[in-house]
């Protein structure tokens, strides 16, 4: 359809047309800030070469990051560590999309590769976490096509090594692992005539060998990386072996409200893709050999109903389950539409219809950072020797500033609380300044800061700045006006 097959100009035309439109759209709309938690850490990991601990929680990752930070001293002394950062992040989702496309154009049509790679690219989500540094999301998509490559190749070693990469960058990407055993359990059936217990012993050894050998890479990860051993304990709680963890990313149960609230998600961003998708998923069953739509419906499946569920969940964790839905919505639209310029045409529109409605968003990421504006009006309005009682807001404050900070409890244990109220007496009568930031109530389930702070404390209004949340919100805006206090005893 592309011409492509037969003219290897013609492949790398187009596998450098795709480059092109992913990577180019992504770097005039760099965040001009981390905006993210995560994206913040992975700064100061690239300064400080150790892993902190959200970063911690992607063993590859942090390799990664710590190896950009060396990189960075090394050759571009000049540039600052955030661009180095956004530019590779945005660099490795673009070549995500020319991956897809030069390794699947042999295996389903050529046209349908180019525009699943396309499609996966313009996913908003998946566009938006890439302008701002999200690089444990282009790694993990990056690894997880080479994984789903090589495993459709039969080359079980390459399969197994970057299934482990995958999940060692998000530990999500382990629900390939349900698409491989859909994919076996059907070539099984398939093949029973030449003796059922045979194959299930041969394809059986395959699927727990590559879970073997890809938990091994994991792993090793950890163990090798400085500050990510404590990464095992989240790994095997999200395997099942341990349930006491302190990762917040855990599955917290079916629940309709949080399918419904995915599954809005997925039609807000990609409405006309899923569209396409269901025709796709008919077309991919009705063919001879339906193992590859028997792998990609039960990923898709399998990730979005989990990942859905997670406590933390935002639109970014649809980034896998998106991927494995628009290998279907590809697959209608280039079966649809048969000449080249109608079938471009229809999937351009497509990729607009994800990414139109978040061009607003970007665009003021791109030319706002409020959290830093927030940190450096802390520092302003604050002394040299000035505690900050602050929470999760408290790592722009880390890399913007040199103001130091006190974390109060998140929960209602009161030994933990008057241990937090015993720390502000011992500040106040050591003559430290202590300030408090009006988010660090939100934390606070019981109402006890409130209570002491109120029986124990005058409470000065110092100020106020326009911040803009970063909870869940990738493709969205919450703005809200942040208040810094002075806490004073009260007599």
């Amino acid at each position: 359809m592309w011409n492509a097959k037969n003219s290897k100009i013609g492949v790398w035309a187009w596998a450098f047309f795709i480059f092109a439109f992913s990577f180019i759209p992504r770097f005039l709309l760099l965040s001009k800030g981390p905006f993210h938690y995560d994206t913040a850490e992975f700064i100061l990991v690239m300064q400080d070469k150790l892993a902190y601990p959200h970063a911690a929680s992607f063993p590859f990752v942090s390799f990664f990051i710590i190896s950009l930070g060396f990189i960075r001293d090394a050759l571009f002394p000049w540039a600052a560590y955030q661009d180095v950062l956004f530019f590779s992040t945005s660099f490795i989702s673009a070549l995500t999309a020319v991956v897809i496309y030069l390794c699947f154009r042999k295996t389903i049509a050529d046209s349908s590769a180019l525009s699943w790679a396309l499609l996966t690219s313009c996913f908003a989500p998946f566009f938006s976490v890439t302008t701002y540094g999200r690089i444990d999301h282009a790694l993990g998509q990056l690894f997880l096509v080479f994984s789903l490559f090589y495993f459709l190749s039969n080359t079980f070693w390459l399969c197994a090594f970057f299934t482990g990469l995958a999940i060692a960058s998000r530990n999500e990407n382990m629900i390939i692992f349900a698409g491989f055993f859909a994919y076996y359990v059907n070539i099984v059936f398939k093949k029973r005539h030449e003796g059922f217990l045979k194959q299930i012993l041969i394809f059986g050894a395959r699927f727990l060998g590559i879970i073997f050998f890809s938990f091994a890479i994991v792993i090793l990860l950890a163990l090798l990386v400085p500050n990510c051993r404590a990464y095992l304990n989240v790994f095997s709680s999200a395997i099942g072996i341990n349930v006491q963890s302190d990762s917040m990313e855990v599955f917290s149960g079916f629940s309709l409200a949080r399918f419904r609230q995915g599954w809005q998600a997925l039609w807000h961003w990609a409405y006309m893709a899923v569209i396409w998708a269901v025709l796709g998923v008919f077309l991919g069953f009705l063919k001879e050999k339906k193992e590859e739509a028997v792998l990609f419906f039960v990923a898709f499946a399998v990730s979005f109903m989990l990942l859905v569920n997670m406590q933390t969940f935002s639109p970014r964790y649809l980034i896998p389950a998106s991927f494995f839905m628009f290998y279907f919505s590809s697959q209608a639209i280039c079966f649809v539409f048969k000449k080249n310029i109608i079938c471009a045409t229809a999937m351009l529109f497509v990729c607009l219809t994800m990414l139109m409605p978040a061009k607003n968003i970007l665009y003021s990421r791109h030319v706002n950072n409020y959290q830093k504006d927030f940190a450096l009006f802390v520092e302003s309005a604050t002394e040299p020797d000035s505690i900050i009682i602050i929470q999760d807001e408290h790592i722009f404050l880390k890399l913007y500033t040199k103001r130091k900070y006190l974390l109060p409890p998140v929960n209602c244990d009161q030994a933990q609380w008057d241990d937090f109220f015993g720390k502000i007496i011992v500040l106040n009568r050591a003559g430290y300044p202590v300030y408090l930031t009006s988010t660090a109530l939100g934390y606070d389930p019981c109402f006890i800061l409130k209570s002491i702070l109120q029986e124990h404390f005058y409470v000065k209004p110092m100020g106020m700045r326009r911040n803009e949340s970063w909870y869940g919100k990738e493709v969205a805006q919450y703005f809200y006006n942040e208040h810094l206090f002075r806490i004073l005893p009260s007599s």
